[in-house]
């Protein structure tokens, strides 16, 4: 285990609340979700870095990506990392992401053809 004496109490809690995306337990995820929604723009650095850390497990990546819905955009720079997500090996990180890019919202509005507009 780390050496935890030389971290300071924000950043503790913010490792707290972030393991707590980590297990199964709705209660837990949605208490964790809450503080960092309230928190905003400022958790959307370390959100991406777990949705898109491929160790993590899938479950554990969509309830980031889940939050990061929750707090909304503009993402900043982290936007071009979650882009990568619509190629994830898992069907339902790729969901997660399509869904914070808006892709499903154009899916919808476009009948389903959705990609660059090619004119000839």
């Amino acid at each position: 285990m780390p050496d935890l004496t030389d971290r300071s109490e924000p950043r503790l809690m913010l490792d707290l609340i972030m393991d707590a995306l980590r297990v199964r337990d709705p209660r837990l995820n949605d208490l964790a979700a809450e503080v960092l929604t309230r928190s905003g723009a400022r958790s959307v650095p370390c959100l991406a870095l777990v949705a898109t850390d491929a160790k993590n497990k899938p479950d554990h990546r969509v309830r980031a990506l889940d939050v990061l819905a929750r707090i909304g955009p503009p993402y900043g720079p982290e936007l071009l990392d979650l882009t990568l997500l619509l190629r994830a090996r898992k069907q339902s990180v790729r969901a997660a992401a399509r869904r914070i890019l808006g892709y499903d919202a154009l899916a919808g509005a476009s009948g389903g053809n959705v990609g660059p507009v090619l004119r000839t």
